[in-house]
């Protein structure tokens, strides 16, 4: 069986268009069942100790602190387009995937230093806000129906111009 990336990429978008919690446990499940994985695994609830249950925040948390960044915000988007724009959107995809992987366990986006790594830019290191502008730009490319709760917008149409203009 030949599996086409773009029937995860299916799964993942239909999943995307009416997302609420919950639904990355039915997408691991389809994506599992395509690729015949889907009696490797069973779900197990999470142990909670002393009733206590803590949720982490989803989206931006500070909106004012990224909004303070937006100049490197414009600079890491246009890095963005710089990077992607000899790759195919599969690679994008691919890029912008694993960042929103990553994502999910927090990304400091306040903090300059560039110590996360990806697998799909091996050798290089980049801060939590670049990370966060290489997805964004990612899935504008893709699939710019997506809303990621992000305030980049702005920053990305400036990026966008500056783009333009270096061509």
């Amino acid at each position: 069986m030949v599996l086409q990336h773009s029937s995860i990429f299916a799964a993942w978008q239909r999943t995307m268009r009416s997302y609420a919690p919950g639904d990355e446990f039915r997408l691991v499940d389809e994506v599992a069942k395509l690729l015949g994985l889907d009696r490797w695994y069973v779900w197990r609830e999470d142990a909670v100790e002393d009733s206590a249950v803590t949720t982490r925040p989803q989206g931006a948390t500070n909106l004012e602190a990224l909004e303070e960044r937006d100049p490197a915000v414009v600079m890491y988007c246009l890095d963005a387009l710089e990077r992607f724009e000899g790759m195919d959107d599969a690679a994008v995809f691919a890029i912008g995937s694993e960042i929103a992987l990553k994502a999910q366990g927090g990304l400091d986006y306040t903090d300059p230093e560039r110590k996360h790594m990806l697998q799909s830019l091996k050798g290089e290191q980049f801060s939590g806000l670049h990370l966060l502008c290489l997805m964004y730009v990612a899935f504008q490319r893709v699939d710019p129906s997506l809303d990621l709760q992000l305030p980049f917008a702005d920053a990305y149409q400036r990026a966008l111009g500056m783009f333009g203009k270096s061509e």
